[in-house]
């Protein structure tokens, strides 16, 4: 316990003054001549015990009321966490003191000795409970609260830089009030405070002054991710702990958004307790409403990298908020930014960049739903890197979910290396890669080759980007050890199983099998015909069809005879199966960096009439369905590993960079037009990671301007806006282990009792006028009685 004017404890020096009346006030008996019977009544009254007691007890309650107010003047304070040890033990002292008067007025008025010694025995031991209490409370609780208002304090500001504090209500952002919360609690501290602002960057002691947190706080900027709330707090309380000032307080400046908490760890919740009676945490909350948003979801894209020419479908999700404000329509459109390899650049400070364009619109009413998928197209995509933007056409509180941002790039076909030993096939494969072959037209490149499978041993794979294997036999260790090595390195490999693959059946491994995605078991003779069921219709392979995959007539084209593996590898994904058969017939699957596609049933495949069909995918008039699966395959592995270029933030960007395409020395330009040197180690490039959603453009020089690039987009979850309640938090960070605040009077209150302690003021005072009521009663009673019993009555 604390006083905040302690020299007014003299005034407890007043209590002798009853005291001092009471034993030199009394005047001295007269002798006057009554009758003898009035005397003796007299003296019998005055000398009585009752009469005595309430002598006994007026003086006693003036000592304590004026003992009472002297220390009320002196307005005391407890630490807040003891103030329920205080009022608890208050009122058992006082409830043993009504106990102890019982006992004595049982006394005096010749109650049995069982009634008055029982009220004695038990105000005692109330008493002696409170005692007990008090001395318990105070050695085991927590620091005295400070008296000296200026005294300097340890304080660590955690500032929530989530993406929902962008939320713009009654004009003002959260962010905004954020911030203003923070320079408040920075003036209110004593100059030579130690500070720490966590908001993102290391900080390791309380190195600031508030002067000097303040300019941290208006420097402070959003994140495109959410952050996490109950690492930083933790590390907060922990760097006030080991300063050395005695005040120490922690704050949390916060939305209370329920995103920003998750994955809080039960451990935190008892470190606190060990801490609160040490450091105080207030957690301010600067949320509010957010019923107005229009949110774009994750993007989904059926590619990151397709061949020149190709398409690429971009499926997200917009969501419309409870009471939308605009009406329930919305615009969702695609822009495609133009491929201009000298842009861009920083003129006057801003970023320039090349023009966009809308390539795709869809309109969709939201009356009766709250979620719709979007799907938009961009068509015949030209070599090169290309950026995206989806945006909606809302206007709503929180920009950063109104737009997404993708990447896309359209790779060159690389060569392709055809292995039959039917040369009408082989010729039939390489039209379908290069119809520039059947022209005669040779560019140096080398699109295609054929080969037998006898020549497979002695070929150049490595000119090769893709290889084909028609028809395989079992090959040679050797050989399927060769192709494997291959493929490892980031090129693709197309196996159209046929009659020759009997030869791997039975066999221990090795050969063909190292390339297949699984063991193969046996040819398996549909009757009566089963047809085919594209299963990912998104997947690269079907993109040489366009819109038109939703209207093929899939159950057209009937499948007669298809390998059967057994097991099937564990990363393999079926691309196509037999419908009704739940048997997989075209499969793709990984080999290091490279990557296989398996056809089960052999097309193309001519219908002679001497051999049996496997498919009807080729025995039509018009092929075009076989056609279109076999070039889409081919494109599909043309492209290699697929690069990554579409991040989440906070994520490390990393690159793929062959100096033999590509410079090794890029200028990345951010969104917000800085700019920084990348250079290209051991063939990749580690850019590190990116708080702030939008484009990264990437410039180089290889005798002329190249460009490259990626996006970086926000998780959707970040942006959900749901609020945590108070019992949640409670229930997270532990009951009564800190304090919250939403106004600067309601922190200033909270701050208040959590630094200087709880005034006892109040309550003494009601103890006072308590007092004061009984005194005067007991006065009143007491001199009445004394004046009836003068007057003879």
């Amino acid at each position: 316990m604390t006083f905040a004017h302690l020299s007014l404890l003299a005034g407890l020096a007043v209590v002798t003054l009853p005291i001092m009346l009471h034993l030199f006030g009394q005047r001295q008996p007269q002798a006057v001549d009554f009758p003898a019977l009035r005397f003796v009544r007299q003296t019998a009254v005055e000398q009585s015990t009752s009469w005595q007691l309430r002598h006994v007890l007026l003086l006693l309650f003036r000592i304590l009321l004026l003992g009472l107010l002297a220390l009320a003047l002196a307005q005391p304070r407890v630490h807040n966490a003891l103030f329920g040890s205080v009022l608890g033990s208050v009122g058992t002292a006082v409830l043993g003191g009504m106990l102890l008067l019982a006992a004595a007025v049982a006394y005096a008025t010749h109650r049995p000795r069982s009634v008055w010694f029982t009220c004695l025995c038990s105000g005692l031991v109330l008493w002696g409970i409170a005692g007990a209490w008090g001395v318990q409370s105070y050695r085991n609780g927590p620091k005295i609260p400070a008296t000296n208002t200026t005294a300097p304090v340890a304080v660590a500001i955690v500032l929530d830089n989530s993406p929902s504090l962008g939320y713009v209500f009654e004009n003002q952002a959260r962010w905004d009030r954020a911030k203003e919360m923070a320079t408040w609690i920075l003036g209110q501290l004593p100059s030579d405070s130690h500070v720490g602002i966590l908001s993102g960057s290391p900080v390791r002691s309380l190195g600031l002054t508030p002067a000097a947190a303040e300019s941290l706080v208006e420097r402070a900027s959003l994140r495109g991710r959410t952050v996490d709330l109950a690492s930083r707090l933790r590390l907060a309380v922990e760097l006030v702990s080991q300063d050395e000032l005695e005040r120490k307080e922690v704050y949390v400046i916060t939305d209370l958004d329920r995103q920003a908490w998750e994955g809080t760890a039960a451990e935190l919740a008892d470190y606190l307790r060990t801490k609160s009676d040490e450091v105080l945490v207030q957690i301010v909350d600067v949320g509010g409403p957010a019923e107005a948003n229009w949110r774009l979801g994750d993007v989904s894209l059926s590619a990151q990298g397709v061949p020149v020419g190709g398409n690429v479908s971009m499926q997200v999700a917009i969501s419309r908020p409870p009471r939308p404000a605009a009406g329930n329509t919305v615009t969702v459109e695609l822009l495609q930014e133009a491929f201009d390899p000298r842009l861009p650049i920083v003129r006057n400070g801003e970023l320039e960049t090349a023009p966009r364009n809308v390539v795709d619109r869809q309109v969709i009413d939201m009356t009766d739903r709250d979620v719709a998928e979007v799907e938009l197209t961009a068509h015949d995509l030209p070599s090169g890197t290309h950026h995206f933007i989806i945006r909606h056409d809302q206007p709503d509180p929180l920009a950063i979910d109104n737009e997404r941002f993708a990447t896309i790039e359209a790779y060159e076909q690389r060569p392709v290396l055809i292995v039959a030993d039917d040369d009408a096939i082989g010729r039939m494969m390489q039209l379908i890669v290069d119809p520039r072959v059947d022209r005669g037209i040779d560019d140096g490149e080398g699109t295609t080759a054929h080969v037998h499978y006898w020549q497979l041993a002695s070929s150049q794979l490595e000119n090769y980007g893709v290889v084909c294997l028609y028809d395989p036999p079992d090959l040679e260790a050797a050989v399927a050890s060769k192709i494997r090595a291959h493929i490892a390195q980031g090129r693709g490999l197309l196996v159209i199983l046929g009659e020759q693959a009997r030869q791997s059946v039975g066999t221990d491994g090795g050969g063909l099998h190292d390339l297949l995605p699984g063991r193969l078991a046996e040819i398996v003779n549909m009757v009566p015909a089963a047809f085919l069921d594209a299963v990912t219709t998104r997947h690269p392979l079907y993109h040489v069809f366009g819109d038109t995959v939703a209207d093929i007539p899939w159950g057209q084209f009937p499948v007669l005879r298809c390998w059967r593996f057994d097991p099937m590898a564990g990363d393999a994904q079926v691309l196509m199966q037999i419908s009704g058969q739940n048997m997989p017939l075209i499969v793709e699957h990984a080999i290091d960096h490279g990557r296989v596609i398996t056809i089960g049933s052999l097309f193309p495949q001519a219908d002679t009439g001497k051999e049996r069909l496997w498919n009807g995918l080729w025995a039509t008039d018009d092929p075009w369905v076989g056609f279109g699966l076999l070039l889409g395959a081919m494109r599909t592995l043309a492209i290699g590993e697929e690069q990554v270029l579409n991040w989440p933030t906070g994520a490390i960007v990393t690159l793929r960079n062959d100096t033999r395409r590509f410079p090794s020395r890029w200028q990345l330009y951010l969104p917000d037009g800085q700019t920084r040197r990348v250079d290209t180690t051991e063939g990749s490039m580690n850019l590190g990671s990116f708080d702030n959603p939008g484009i990264y453009r990437m410039r180089g020089l290889r005798g002329e301007p190249v460009a490259r690039g990626f996006s970086v987009n926000t998780p959707s979850r970040d942006t959900m806006l749901q609020r945590l309640e108070t019992d949640e938090l409670a229930e997270l960070l532990g009951e009564g282990t800190f304090r919250l605040a939403r106004t600067h009077r309601e922190l200033e209150s909270s701050i208040g009792t959590a630094r200087y302690g709880v005034e006892l003021y109040p309550l003494v005072m009601l103890f006072v006028m308590a007092l004061f009521v009984i005194e005067q009663a007991m006065s009143n009673r007491f001199y009445q009685i004394r004046f009836r019993r003068y007057a003879g009555e």
